[in-house]
């Protein structure tokens, strides 16, 4: 091809094009992605989190179930348990931490981790989400928060990296619940299912929920099948520096565009002079070249619609995020790129062929 007779400046304006118009479609990905600041998901603090439900009927099988889950060797979490905190109208999605095998991996802003001593003597106590501490009352000089109409001591406070359920959520400790909270725990479970995760940074989680899964059927239990806990998504967050990045990166690609495009024509000059030359008007050469830069701007176009794709396929394996609508997307900045290539044509020819076509030939 005529357009690749000068292979690494050409190859040069490809990259330089389809950089930039990846940075445009991913630029407006991320603005598209504003919904996502308020609805971020549960973070997952393992490698591995797997969640599966169970259903009792009654005080006495509740038991039975938290003795079975103690035994097995796995960090075992009860999820969004409803608690009420405080107060009968507040309530929040608690998590209790009904066995621990590995260490917790909640991202602490201050306090600490219970010591195996504490959980022993079975003492009060909880961790919070940072948002929680308008909730606390000073006892002693230390922090207490009444959850269920019961005192738990405050041992520390966690959150999330973005405004998430860890923000909001309280983490209480199975040896540590005390009689109220345990049974308005087993009757919400009651309510509303019991959702349990099983949380390892191995690989044997599957194995693990099998073994489970059939001590929990022998005992007569109802278990749901197992599933995954999706990636945490933080886009919102970072959204703004993302959207200003992807700008940053467009332009300095367009930069280095006009820059190997005039290239690209300096090599190029005797041809195009000796077109020019043999009746060639500047009209006819001007869209010669943009003809050529455009048919570079569609292969640009394919692989940075490509990238895209791979990119947003990759965003849904990990977040489960739909790529948002790509038509207008594309359409947008198909035109923002044609009327830059058609400006960079204009000027960059213009530049290279403003003196005669016979001294641009000669190479004066």
């Amino acid at each position: 091809m005529v357009i690749f007779r000068y292979k690494a400046s050409a190859i040069g304006i490809l990259i330089g094009i389809s950089v930039a118009l990846l940075s445009l479609f991913y630029a407006d990905f991320m603005r598209q992605l504003s919904h996502m600041e308020d609805n971020d998901r549960i973070r997952v603090a393992y490698k591995y989190q797997y969640g599966f439900s169970v259903q009792t009927e009654s005080e006495e099988t509740y038991e039975e179930l938290s003795n079975i889950l103690r035994r097995i060797d796995m960090t075992i979490i009860a999820e969004d348990v409803s608690l009420y905190v405080n107060s009968k109208y507040t309530e929040h999605l608690c998590r209790v931490v009904v066995n621990q095998s590995e260490p917790l991996k909640y991202n602490l802003i201050s306090g600490r981790y219970p010591t195996v001593e504490e959980l022993k003597l079975g003492e009060p106590i909880v961790i919070l989400g940072s948002e929680l501490r308008k909730n606390t009352f000073l006892t002693g000089g230390e922090e207490y928060i009444s959850i269920c109409g019961e005192k738990y001591r405050v041992i520390g406070y966690c959150s999330g990296k973005k405004t998430t359920v860890t923000n909001y959520s309280v983490i209480l400790f199975a040896e540590c619940l005390g009689e109220q909270t345990e049974r308005d725990f087993w009757q919400a479970g009651n309510t509303y299912t019991q959702t349990y995760t099983l949380n390892s940074d191995t690989a044997g989680v599957q194995d693990e929920y099998a073994k489970i899964e059939k001590q929990l059927e022998d005992a007569g239990f109802s278990v749901g099948g197992l599933f995954r806990y999706s990636t945490d998504f933080n886009g919102g967050q970072y959204q703004e520096s993302y959207v200003k990045l992807s700008y940053l990166i467009c332009f300095f690609s367009i930069f280095v565009s006009v820059i190997v495009i005039q290239f690209w024509l300096f090599q190029r000059r005797y041809e195009l002079a000796v077109r020019r030359i043999y009746g060639y008007s500047k009209i006819k050469l001007y869209l010669y070249i943009i003809e050529q830069l455009m048919k570079l701007l569609f292969m640009a176009l394919v692989i940075s619609m490509t990238l895209y794709g791979i990119i947003a396929f990759v965003y849904y394996l990990n977040y489960e995020i739909w790529l948002p609508g790509i038509i207008i997307p594309i359409l947008k900045s198909f035109f923002m790129s044609v009327v830059i290539v058609v400006f960079m044509t204009i000027v960059t020819t213009w530049n290279t062929f403003r003196g005669s076509s016979l001294s641009t030939y000669r190479g004066r």
